[in-house]
């Protein structure tokens, strides 16, 4: 068995939806850590009856049986079993909705070159919030689960990454600090997609 096949030996008990009918879309969300992705991916799930693949469940999976050593080598491993192994074998689901729950900041180009390649359209939401919004909330989260040093040592990377993808690609939808007011009109959107 090789590492992809036991990620997802583990992985696939993540997985919701995969025999539910919708069309090939994978939403893709554009923010920082602390922007609001995870929350607004799971109510895209429960609402759609999407596959929300999350990446935190993929580290986790990793981390528990030891396949990479470093952060990098465990990001290159978790990159190539979305797009090498996870992708594809999703692809041939009844599901096609598949969102993705982590930032698409970094790695939009790899996502966009797979999606063509298994016949995906792509579909992505920015979540605009200011730092001083995103530093309260991570401040507040659960102390015991999170290394908040790691969080403030990358923010200003991540809103300049941010920033750079948002100057090159025009999002689908735009949400402004995490505006819960504006997800009707969000999931109206992506109702239209999906029909």
């Amino acid at each position: 068995m090789n590492e992809f096949e036991k990620i997802f030996q583990e992985h696939q008990y993540k997985l919701k939806n995969l025999k539910h009918y919708n069309k090939k879309i994978i939403i893709c969300i554009s923010g920082v850590a602390g922007a609001g992705k995870s929350t607004l991916a799971a109510e895209i799930e429960r609402k759609f009856a999407g596959v929300r693949v999350s990446n935190d469940d993929i580290r986790h999976i990793i981390d528990q049986l030891s396949l990479a050593k470093s952060s990098d080598l465990k990001q290159q491993l978790l990159q190539d079993y979305l797009a090498q192994y996870l992708m594809p074998r999703l692809s041939k689901e009844a599901n096609g909705l598949i969102i993705l729950d982590s930032s698409i900041d970094r790695k939009y180009d790899e996502v966009r070159e797979v999606s063509e390649r298994l016949g995906y359209n792509l579909f992505v939401i920015a979540l605009k919030v200011p730092k001083d919004e995103i530093m309260s909330r991570i401040k507040n989260r659960d102390k015991s689960k999170h290394n908040y040093q790691d969080y403030f040592d990358n923010l200003d990377r991540w809103f300049d990454d941010n920033r750079v993808f948002l100057d090159r690609v025009t999002p689908d939808f735009a949400i402004d600090n995490t505006d819960y007011r504006q997800w009707p009109e969000l999931f109206g959107v992506i109702q239209e997609r999906l029909q």
